[in-house]
């Protein structure tokens, strides 16, 4: 089977080499000139502050968390929205990668 992953970030990369580890062709594809997404993007400091912080949210808003289908066949979707209610570290990053590539080979 084919499959492209768009970003690479830790996410993306660990659901390509997840899929690439079982046989299939995977593409990636990253807008930046080097993988890694916000951990490729570090510098050498003690701080790290992003223009933006994870929403307050209430119990309820995990039920309001899409799955990885969509209504394009072939299409699936899975980013760090998904990791509700943990903080988006980059354990989430990978353990939801296992979770997609379980769900695509089903």
């Amino acid at each position: 089977m084919r499959y492209g992953v768009v970003g690479a970030g830790a996410l993306g990369l660990t659901v390509a080499l997840r899929l690439a580890e079982r046989g299939h062709d995977v593409t990636v594809l990253e807008r930046d000139p080097v993988p890694g997404g916000l951990a490729g993007s570090y510098e050498q400091a003690w701080s790290f502050a992003a223009p933006f912080a994870q929403p307050i949210v209430t119990p309820a808003f995990a039920r309001s968390i899409p799955g990885f289908d969509t209504p394009v066949a072939g299409l699936y979707v899975a980013n760090m929205f998904q990791v509700y209610p943990y903080d988006r570290g980059q354990n989430y990053s990978i353990q939801l990668a296992e979770r997609l590539v379980g769900h695509l080979e089903g």
